[in-house]
């Protein structure tokens, strides 16, 4: 079985061998290469050129965050899987139907916000089977996750962390801030994802790519962020984290960096969750474009 390896920081990668060793203080342990699928490090981690150096030629990309969660950039070798004729089915629905599978991905997301919260969403479910453009998608989109979020504060209501709403860049408070990093390492998962099953990250039907954005693998996390937000209530309701866990700068609220190991450990936990919801997303794709 492969993983997806999560490094925090103030720890250090080496290579040993044909296995990767993570040592942070007087902890250490060793992944042999060969079953890894990625590694995500966050802030001050030091690697070594040896373990770099085997990480690319075993195909496993890293991928760098800082330590707020937001991507700093990818390495890899570029030696994906890459499936030509998935690629040019792809950019055809692209250009020809991008409608269709934007109906998809927000149909699932309606469908997974059902599940997670017990929320009826019959109305927009049939709104969704009449619209004929993305921006009206989109809008639907907007208003189930708008409903979602609502019965998200509900959930939480008893926990001690503020929550007004969704807001991000940067995000306003607590609970914000733990969404905003839950769904970065949401997406830098479906960024390998997505390649490995042949798909061009970069070719979307729901965003608008921006800059270095792979706005595709935003695409296919929506049906996967109800899961995501639901889980991540029960932490906050349980107060594993406090105020004391989050510190305000650039006009916004962030994870401590000594409380960061405490959001991974609980992201450990789910992550197979998010793995295997990224994958049945894609496979639906698959279907619609052929």
């Amino acid at each position: 079985m492969r993983r997806i390896l999560i490094v925090s920081e103030r720890a250090s990668i080496v290579k040993r061998g044909e296995r990767i060793k993570i040592c942070k203080g007087s902890r250490e342990m060793s992944v042999p290469v060969r079953y890894l699928d990625l590694v995500i490090v966050f802030g001050g981690v030091s690697l070594s050129s040896e373990a770099i150096s085997l990480l690319l030629k075993s195909g496993v990309p890293l991928f760098f965050l800082t330590r707020y969660g937001r991507l700093r950039g990818v390495l890899s070798n570029g030696v994906f899987a890459s499936n030509y004729n998935r690629r040019l089915k792809q950019f055809r629905v692209y250009t020809e139907d991008p409608v269709s599978v934007a109906r998809l991905l927000v149909g699932m997301k309606i469908e997974a916000i059902e599940k997670e919260f017990g929320l009826d969403l019959s109305d927009l479910r049939g709104e969704l089977d009449r619209v004929r453009s993305s921006e009206e998608i989109m809008g639907l989109e907007g208003v189930a996750s708008r409903r979602m979020f609502e019965r998200f504060g509900a959930c939480i209501k008893d926990g001690d962390l503020k929550f007004g709403g969704r807001s991000y860049r940067p995000p306003v408070d607590e609970v914000n801030a733990l969404l905003s990093l839950a769904y970065t390492l949401t997406y830098a998962i479906a960024y390998p994802l997505t390649l490995l099953m042949g798909y061009d990250p970069y070719l979307s039907f729901l965003h608008t790519k921006r800059g270095g954005h792979a706005s595709f693998c935003s695409d296919v996390i929506e049906p996967v962020r109800p899961l995501v937000t639901r889980r991540l209530s029960d932490p906050v309701v349980r107060k594993v984290f406090t105020k004391r866990d989050f510190r305000r700068e650039k006009g916004g609220v962030y994870l401590q960096r000594e409380s960061l190991p405490k959001f991974l450990n609980w992201f450990e936990g789910i992550k197979e969750e998010v793995v295997e919801g990224i994958k049945d997303t894609l496979v639906a794709v698959a279907e619609v474009t052929g």
